[in-house]
């Protein structure tokens, strides 16, 4: 049992309540645990205000989260990890992280607390304080393939240069606005 006052094992058979030793490491963090998970390979995983623990891993903002206020968590068909935030929704996959935004349809709203949930087809459901958010876990599996960005001309002070196909340009000081132009 995750509580607002740390992690706690609860013996149905002596009717008892003891503290979880393990999870006494992490106190340094927080002490306040939102939500918790055993994934399918037995991994622990701890959602905190101040970060998202499993195993001595520490996943915050600084690593890629879209907030480290994490809310809940929940384990896709594919052993992915989704992670709701104070901001957003989270996936980590082979140690990836991939944060979702307003461009993936995620609304910039605060996720419940233990409020996520992955169904065996993958579709996700995340609560959040006005709405109850859906979609598939299965559209996030595809790697984006990588553009070539190519350089099609540029302009010096409002001046178009045609180049070559590779050149070395050495502008002074006061020709300083650069202007360029790509496809890809």
């Amino acid at each position: 049992i995750t509580t607002q006052n740390g992690a706690f094992m609860l013996d149905t058979s002596c009717d008892t309540l003891c503290e979880i030793d393990s999870t006494k490491l992490y106190y340094a963090y927080s002490q306040k645990f939102n939500s918790s998970l055993i994934d399918i390979t037995g991994k622990c995983w701890l959602g905190t205000h101040n970060g998202l623990l499993c195993e001595g891993q520490r996943f915050t903002n600084a690593n890629g989260l879209s907030n480290s206020s994490i809310r809940s968590i929940a384990e896709a068909p594919d052993g992915s990890i989704w992670i709701g935030t104070s901001d957003g929704i989270n996936r980590i996959k082979d140690n990836n992280i991939l944060s979702l935004g307003t461009s993936d349809g995620i609304p910039e709203e605060e996720m419940e607390e233990r409020g996520a949930l992955i169904m065996s087809d993958g579709t996700a459901f995340f609560v959040t304080s006005n709405a109850l958010l859906t979609f598939s876990t299965n559209d996030f599996n595809t790697p984006q393939k990588v553009m070539p960005v190519v350089l099609t001309g540029f302009q010096v002070m409002n001046e178009r240069i045609d180049s070559p196909d590779s050149i070395a340009l050495s502008l002074p000081h006061n020709r300083n606005y650069l202007r360029m132009y790509a496809n890809n």
